[in-house]
Parts: structure tokens; sequence; C-alpha cells
């Protein structure tokens, strides 16, 4: 069974009682472990007790393909039902989970932890099929759902959060459920605990002065100072200044800032994927500007929010590329990736390649303004 948005919220709730395998897959492999996390301590209660939870990797499915069928029919020591753990199953595995699943033994629940499997994968497809299994996609926290994510974790801390903090923190989180938990984990324990103190005291109040004493009932905001002070390491801001800098048709600072991102250890495919998820942004905008939208206004739509300080430049830079110009950026982006995994040429090559030739391109002769 193929499960998406609520359904799997409600299925980690309240999973079927029919279903003995669930498949979880998708980019984000924090939220992939937190999921599994969750349905393993479902069944067990204690992810660590050794007589209800096992642990299998393919390699030793593969030598043993029985080891399965007997972890999944065994009986606890301790009563109650068991969980099996297979993480880094492949397509190699999908015959020996089908025939799991035609006639699965005991009531051990089996949870396979996944990459991102595309639609053609024959394990994905067999766990969406399957009237036994279910298929959950991980997909990283974006838009309203990381929105959510960082101002529960706030409201559950006791603190609220100010709208530019919380666009600091949409921008620079997601990419990792377990990650951006840290990070949110990092910034509560930065704030210091909530309760009396001194009002001399100025607390974690303020910016340069963390830790130094606890919050009281007048200042329990998240502002951008603490955010900033906190989240959001210099590699994810110089990417941020590489894209804008990209999308100024910035030759040198382009230059500089990609340098720099390759100095601090970050792979050729990043710069690339930010620029594209960049122009993608900007080609929705442009796109709503074409059906008589205002440009504030389309602006307003995109989930994450355009950074404060970066609002201006966003804009002007949606006057500056016409549509073709975006779709070809995006295409190009997309083929400079994969030339790269072909491995003919250093990806850093090839990326500093595609964005120069990009940025090289020259302004629409004729940009209406709105």
């Amino acid at each position: 069974m193929k499960f998406s948005g609520r359904k799997i919220q409600q299925f980690l709730e309240s999973p079927a009682p029919g279903v003995r395998a669930v498949l979880l897959y998708g980019p984000d492999a924090g939220l992939v472990r937190e999921r599994a996390d969750r349905l393993v301590r479902g069944v067990a209660g204690d992810l660590g007790d050794p007589f209800r939870v096992t642990e299998l990797s393919p390699d030793e499915i593969a030598k043993e393909p029985a080891r399965l069928f007997d972890e999944a029919a065994a009986i606890a020591m301790t009563g109650g039902r068991r969980a099996v753990r297979l993480r880094g199953p492949g397509d190699g595995l999908s015959d020996l989970l089908s025939r799991f699943l035609d006639d699965p033994p005991g009531d051990g629940l089996v949870v396979l932890e996944a990459g991102d499997l595309p639609p053609r994968s024959r394990l994905r497809k067999l766990f969406e099929a399957a009237d036994r299994a279910a298929a959950l996609p991980c997909y990283r926290d974006e838009g309203r759902d990381l929105e959510a994510l960082i101002e529960d974790m706030a409201r559950k801390a006791g603190y609220r959060m100010s709208r530019e903090a919380r666009a600091y923190l949409t921008v620079n989180l997601g990419g990792d459920r377990l990650l951006t938990r840290r990070e949110m984990e990092k910034l509560l324990l930065y704030m210091g605990p909530l309760g009396d103190s001194d009002p001399t005291d100025g607390g974690p109040g303020d910016p340069g002065d963390p830790g130094d004493g606890a919050v009281t009932g007048q200042n329990r905001e998240i502002t951008l100072a603490h955010a900033q002070a906190c989240v959001g390491d210099s590699a994810e801001r110089t990417l941020d200044d590489l894209v804008f800098a990209l999308g100024d048709r910035n030759l040198s600072e382009i230059e500089r800032t990609l340098t720099r991102v390759f100095q601090e250890g970050v792979s050729w495919v990043t710069p690339l994927r930010a620029a594209a998820r960049h122009f993608e942004r900007l080609h929705r905008v442009a796109g709503a500007l074409s059906d008589g939208t205002k440009v504030e206004s389309a602006m307003a739509r995109l989930r994450p929010p355009v950074f404060w300080k970066f609002r201006t430049r966003f804009q002007h830079q949606v006057h500056g590329w016409s549509p073709e110009q975006l779709t070809a950026a995006l295409s190009r982006l997309i083929e400079a990736e994969l030339e790269g995994k072909r491995g003919h040429a250093p990806g850093e090559v090839v990326c500093a390649h595609t964005l120069f030739a990009i940025a090289s391109q020259r302004p629409p002769k004729r940009v209406k303004a709105r």
C-alpha cells in the first residue's frame, strides 16, 4: 500500500494490523531513521531490547535468505511482538520480500530503511502494490511542513518565534530531519532554561551572551539574532551568496564564493542543486507575473519565503531573466549534474563551467517593470 501526506502520520500513529513490512525511503535519511525508530518503538517498546529487536543487513539476508523468515516468526523470550530492522535494502531483495509478503510467518514487523528510490524501483513497486506492505516516502521538510516542525519544537520548549527568525530557520534548515532537530535543540539550549531569574540579568535575551540566566516570562521570543547565532553554518551562507551572485550575473563574485564553497568541503553537486532551486523559484514567480500577478504577491507564495535581506535582489532577478532563459538554465543545471556523474571531467570543473556559462547570458532586451 502506498501512503502520502496526512495518511503517513495516521499510519505511524496506528499502523494497519495486517501490514507485516514497511518500506521507508526517500532523500531525507534523518526522517527515514526517525520514522523507523517510531515504528520499532511502537512494536517493541525499547529500540535496544535484544529480545524484541533484530537488525539485519542486505548481505546477511543474501547469504542466508531464511534468516528473514526465522526472525519474523521468532517468539520473544520476554513476550510481546518483535521487530526486524533492515537497513539499505535494494531491488535485489525484491523476490525474497515478495515471497515473504505472500505468506509471512509469525507476527513480527519488518521495517526496511532505504535511500531515495525512483518510481521504477522494483522494491518500491512491490511495497506500493502489496496488501501486507506499506510504502512511506520520506521527503525533505519544506514550506509549511518545516515551519510547523520548527514552531512545534519551540512551542513545546515554551518559546514563541519571531517572524524573521522563523523565515531564517525555514531557509537554513530542512535538508535532513535529524539535523533539523539537532540544530533546533542547539538553539533552544542556547536560549537557556525557562523560569524566574534576576531581572537585571541580560540572560539569553542578549544575543551576545548565551546561557547566563533563565528566560523570564517577558523574554520568551526567539529572535533573528538568536537564530543567526546558532543555526546555519558558513557553507549554507556561502551557497546563498553564490546563487544570488549567479542571479545577478556577477562573474567575479561567483568565482570568489564558489572557491570558498569548495574550500569548505562542499560537494560539487551541492552548488548545482542550490542554483537549480534558486532558478526554479525565480521561474515560479516569473510565471505568476505573466498571469498578471504582482511580483510582491507572487514572492509571498514561495515556501520557504525569500529571506528578508535577499528580497530586493530576488525581485530584481525576477525582472532580469526571461522565462526562456530560466527554463534553459534549469535544463543546463540538470545536464551538468549528469555530466559530472559520468566522470568525463572533474565535477568541480563541470560545476564552475556551467555556472559561468549561465551567468554570461545577456539580460533580455526588454523586461516589463511591474
